[in-house]
């Protein structure tokens, strides 16, 4: 054993297995980039170089240590190892400005970012405004995009697996962490060849979590979880179509186009003083209620096959026919005499007043009932 003392007290001892015993600290300085390694050289790094806490056995038992290994090392070439002891709070923790902890891995491997108490594998926690943020970019040239990908990898997949979550908590007044809202997963079906994939989201409203739109075999259901066509709404409030862009000749429609060929269509422009709502099939106008309370049957106007009117003074007015020389009129009014008349190529040939008097070709002597 060879020891080095100064002021009566050993400093170093170098005993006959080679080892250097420190009784203070290791200081190295003079260059300006200062180096300890294993003296080994290119292709024969087969060493490694090791910090450790507890006492050189390398085991978490132990404590924690840092081991760096060379490229040629039999069984951990090229790794840089941080190992953390196995005691309740052991983690490798990082420290940043001022001495503060902006993170750590814990001995169970949880990682957290701005904590050192991860409670998920990957934790991060800021008190900062808008923070945290996870930003996923990508700068490559080409049309391909950056992604977040679920992988649900399980030996026995069935039916009905979630495949994945997202969940938005938040803290209620009395400080609970409640989740609002959420949108998951699920494998509908896992035969292979057939498989189908359903995505629901949801909502909490009253303090339940419900599904709210699903989309499921191809078919989105609002309100419903089980959608059996391409758009399914199910509820007790109706449906209800607005149309913010409030000016003339703007309309809330329902539309079914067929081919480009528009089989079904119902639109209002409700600020018109004769505001429509128009059936069309077939790309023409098959029946219209108008904004002053007359429906028109086979046209948009007059010259419909079925016209019921209101007017002014208070006279309601039908009228049947396939135009306007070859029709059915009836006339209906407190203040006037009750009229039906057959019309045919603009003549009139039948009429039935209110005093039950019947008019045969425009003869104005009919016989009373």
């Amino acid at each position: 054993v060879l020891e080095f003392i100064t002021g009566n007290n050993t400093a170093l001892t170098l005993d006959s297995s080679q080892n250097a015993t420190f009784a203070g600290n290791v200081v190295i300085s003079g260059a300006t980039d200062n180096l300890i390694h294993t003296g080994t050289s290119d292709a024969s790094d087969n060493k490694s170089l090791r910090l450790d806490a507890g006492g050189g056995g390398g085991s978490s038992a132990r404590g924690a240590y840092v081991a760096v290994y060379g490229n040629e090392h039999g069984s951990e070439a090229g790794e840089l190892v941080l190992q953390s002891g196995n005691v309740s709070n052991g983690k490798i923790t990082f420290r940043g400005d001022g001495g503060t902890d902006m993170g750590a891995f814990t001995k169970d491997g949880d990682f957290g970012i701005g904590t050192t108490s991860p409670d998920s594998m990957l934790h991060l926690k800021s008190a900062g405004s808008e923070k945290p943020y996870i930003i996923i970019e990508n700068n490559n040239a080409d049309v391909n995009a950056p992604g977040l990908k679920f992988n649900k990898n399980s030996a026995s997949p069935a039916d009905g697996d979630d495949l994945g979550q997202i969940i938005w908590l938040g803290d209620d007044d009395a400080g609970n962490s409640t989740g609002y809202c959420g949108i998951h997963a699920e494998s509908a079906d896992v035969t292979n060849g057939t498989e189908d994939g359903s995505l629901f989201f949801s909502t909490r409203v009253n303090d339940s979590s419900t599904k709210r739109l699903s989309i499921v075999g191809g078919y989105v259901g609002i309100g419903t979880a089980s959608p059996d066509s391409q758009l399914h709404l199910h509820g007790s409030t109706g449906i209800r179509l607005t149309d913010s862009n409030q000016n003339a000749n703007e309309y809330a429609e329902i539309k079914y186009d067929n081919g480009g060929n528009t089989n079904l269509y119902i639109n209002n422009d409700w600020t018109n003083s004769n505001a429509l709502i128009n059936f069309q099939l077939a790309g023409s106008t098959k029946m219209a209620v108008r904004g002053d309370g007359n429906v028109y049957i086979g046209s948009s106007g007059s010259n419909g096959l079925i016209n019921l009117n209101r007017s002014s003074d208070g006279v309601t007015v039908g009228t049947m026919g396939l135009s306007s020389t070859n029709v059915l009129d009836l006339s209906v009014s407190g203040g006037s005499t009750p009229l039906i008349q057959s019309i045919i190529g603009g003549t009139t040939i039948m009429k039935l007043d209110g005093n039950s008097r019947i008019s045969l070709s425009n003869n104005d002597s009919g016989t009373s009932n």
